[in-house]
């Protein structure tokens, strides 16, 4: 901007000296100084017309012309605060409605989830056709999985939900907690912010108790003290060591957790096949497709219901992506509600668009006479078009203040069907440089729509 100034500023002065030049050399040769002011004006053909010649030779003459038409539009719609205001809240109810559902969509549908190679990971759940459970897997069951060689799966891992009760401070407080298998953070491909993960041997019998805590729970209990790792906290009575932090960014598949200690599947878990608390995660091997494994898995739980008929007759085994089993309720509704704001940007703009033939009826005078005084129709085209495009970059701006308050209160309003997510962090608080780049798009088309309206 400043270079361009600048070089107006030098053109300027350049012609005008020319044409000083060219006023001495007539007034030498008898003319006065009016007359040959004016013949000096007529060879140059104006400076304004010079200036406009040099600007397209140079390459900027679009600058200007763009910097030209987004003034003048804006001068327009401030003398039209009324419309300019009515059409600006439409519009940005329109758009803040999709970034904030479409920030849901990407958070939950879209986005890679946070996990080492998320393509591998699958969840594996066992359900009876009549008995209706679905979901969770016997301990027995998961420790013949886990020893068979010839399965489709890498590594498995599992976990349950326990709650636990902090004690041992002023103020005892009830926490989320999970247990999970010593191997299932580095499945998952988890860091933890200080100290480590569980491990297997942490559910060797005879090893001290530990725990994983987060980083809210860090903060909130420990004041965020790095030397947190090696203390003592009480949970339900018994102590246990805090043997690392993990991050806020930490995607946990059960949801929010303020706690993670080792899963000890004992005699009683695993005696007792038709108990079937556990829910299960694996990594297939690499090369191997999701039917494969299906039918892998399928043909072992037919061996296992063979070996065992009393318990596993008729239990059959699904093997999912880790998403489907997370968002698969959430899914239907999520795309329905996107598709129910995205009308409601649609009707928005058809409404503005009305303002904006209403506007332009009541303008056509000034058209005419805009014509008639030689503006060219390209001009006046590219006149609407920036009053449209600058009236919805107005409208986006307020849209996306309103998505940064929506994805913070929709999950909330959706509750539960929101709480077994495997990405809670990444569903609201923020949003991605791909909701912003798709509002973007879609607030630039809005624009152009408008602009083409009259």
């Amino acid at each position: 901007m400043v270079h361009r100034q600048r070089m107006e500023r030098q053109l300027d002065a350049e012609l005008r000296d020319h044409i000083e030049r060219q006023v001495a050399d007539d007034v030498r040769e008898g003319l006065d100084e009016a007359e040959a002011r004016r013949r000096a004006l007529v060879l140059f053909g104006g400076l304004e017309q010079v200036k406009e010649d040099c600007r397209e030779a140079r390459g900027t003459r679009w600058a200007d012309d763009l910097g030209r038409d987004l003034s003048q539009a804006a001068r327009v719609l401030w003398r039209s605060r009324r419309f300019t205001v009515t059409a600006t809240l439409a519009i940005a109810l329109g758009i803040g409605t999709n970034a904030t559902f479409f920030s849901l969509v990407d958070a939950v549908l879209l986005r890679a989830l946070p996990y080492r190679e998320p393509g591998r990971l699958v969840a594996l759940s066992e359900w009876h056709p009549q008995r209706g459970r679905y979901g969770k897997v016997s301990g027995a069951d998961f420790q013949e999985w886990s020893a068979v060689r010839a399965t489709p799966l890498d590594e498995i891992a599992c976990y349950w939900d326990r709650g636990y009760t902090l004690t041992g401070t002023p103020q005892p407080e009830s926490l989320v907690g999970w247990q999970f298998s010593g191997n299932l953070f580095a499945l998952l491909g988890a860091t933890p912010r200080l100290g480590r993960t569980l491990l297997p041997d942490d559910a060797r019998p005879g090893r001290d108790d530990v725990a994983v805590i987060s980083e809210s729970l860090w903060r909130r209990r420990f004041g965020g003290d790095t030397d947190v790792i090696g203390r003592t906290m009480t949970l339900d009575g018994r102590p246990h060591t805090v043997v690392g932090v993990m991050p806020r960014e930490f995607a946990h598949p059960g949801g929010r957790t303020d706690v993670w200690t080792p899963l000890v599947l004992g005699a009683d878990l695993l005696g007792n096949r038709d108990l079937h608390p556990l829910r299960v995660i694996a990594r297939l091997r690499r090369g191997v497709p999701l039917e494969r494994a299906h039918e892998e898995m399928t043909r072992l739980a037919a061996q296992l219901a063979r070996e065992h008929p009393a318990s596993n007759a008729g239990w059959r085994v699904d093997v999912r992506p880790i998403r489907d089993l997370y968002v698969g309720d959430v899914r239907p509704l999520l795309w329905l509600l996107q598709g129910a704001v995205f009308l409601l940007l649609l009707i928005a703009s058809a409404n503005v668009g009305s303002l904006i033939l209403a506007r332009a009826a009541a303008r056509e005078r000034e058209i005419v006479v805009r014509l008639a005084l030689g503006a060219r129709p390209t001009h006046l085209v590219r006149q609407f078009l920036a009053e449209g495009v600058l009236l919805a970059l107005v409208g986006g701006m307020g849209g996306l203040l309103l998505a940064a308050v929506g994805v913070q209160v929709v999950p909330r309003w959706l509750g539960d069907r929101l709480g077994q997510l495997p990405t809670p962090d990444s569903v609201s608080g923020w949003i991605s440089p791909s909701v912003l780049l798709a509002t973007a798009g879609a607030t630039v088309a809005v624009g152009v729509a408008l602009g083409l309206v009259p």
